[in-house]
């Protein structure tokens, strides 16, 4: 039976990380995008000051070199990632912005290629090139008319790009901070900066309603806190291949989930973009993990939604 449980954890880790892009999506009614950045992180930041303070937790002493990267990193992919996602569910619905996500593999593939000189074979290129046709897909899957919906899938492109990069600067940090201290470090970081939208939240949360502050009281303590933890389990119980596997089913989720939440329906050529885009992103993905087998490398992946 214990066998199935980080099994059965993933599937809640999909569940809730995908819950958070309908989340944001229902929120945006009463918060502004920043304020609502704010409010979900620091929930998240008290969520992540208790698990910080327990015993068990390896606390090691952060160098001066380490901290500005520390807090780059929390502004990529705390605060720059965040706003800049919740500004792009004002007009994109929430599972093209989640199929959008998806494809952190492949950028980060693109840049170690471009940057990195790295090697890659045929199928990481064949898993790009249907990643790109995906995501063009999704683009002219509105009228070019339609402004403001490419302005939203900018803004989710923008999203995946600081994401990537944070995910990219972390590695080395992750090799002298415990995963549960460098995220600790990256939240507060990340909701530092995000006080610049303290007067809009103070504003929104005078008009906002209980089930909006509530909603996003559940993005900062599940997907945001509990969700980076269960994830960290998982990864320490099966393959990092499989677990990362298994989140390609977020994007699908969340379109079942903003279906049957908030009647969210997407166009059915953004949905057929964001399945080939997600086949291109996990050819991309196996064939990274495939390298690194390989070259017996073992790599630290965390991602915080």
């Amino acid at each position: 039976m214990k066998k199935f449980i980080p099994l059965f954890l993933l599937f809640f880790v999909i569940i809730i990380w995908a819950s958070a892009f309908v989340g944001i999506r229902y929120s945006l009614h009463n918060f502004h995008p920043g304020s609502l950045a704010l409010l979900r992180y620091l929930t998240a930041s008290v969520c992540m000051l208790v698990f910080y303070k327990r015993p068990a937790v390896k606390k090691i002493k952060v160098g001066k070199k380490d901290i500005p990267i520390i807090f780059f990193c929390g502004t990529l992919g705390i605060s720059i990632y965040n706003v800049a996602l919740n500004y792009s569910e004002i007009s994109v619905s929430a599972s093209t912005a989640s199929f959008i996500i998806a494809q952190m593999p492949v950028l980060t593939i693109v840049f170690a290629i471009i940057f990195l000189r790295e090697k890659s074979s045929y199928s990481t290129w064949i898993g790009m090139i249907a990643s790109f046709i995906g995501t063009f897909l999704i683009a002219i899957s509105h009228p070019l008319a339609n402004f403001s919906y490419h302005i939203g899938l900018f803004l989710a492109i923008l999203a995946t790009l600081a994401s990537t990069f944070y995910n990219i600067l972390q590695v080395p940090l992750l090799k002298k901070l415990s995963p549960i201290q460098f995220a600790s470090y990256a939240i507060w970081s990340g909701t530092l900066v995000l006080l610049i939208f303290s007067r809009e939240l103070i504003y929104d949360l005078q008009t906002a309603t209980l089930s909006s502050i509530f909603t996003v009281i559940y993005l900062g303590i599940f997907p945001g806190a509990i969700g980076y933890l269960i994830w960290s389990y998982v990864l320490s119980k099966m393959p990092a291949s499989k677990a990362l596997s298994g989140l390609y089913l977020s994007p699908l989720m969340t379109t079942l989930l903003g279906w049957l939440l908030i009647d969210e329906v997407p166009h059915w050529l953004a949905i057929l973009g964001g399945i080939i885009s997600l086949f291109g992103a996990y050819v991309v993905n196996r064939e990274r993990f495939k390298t690194k087998s390989a070259n017996s490398t073992q790599s630290n992946l965390t991602d915080i939604q």
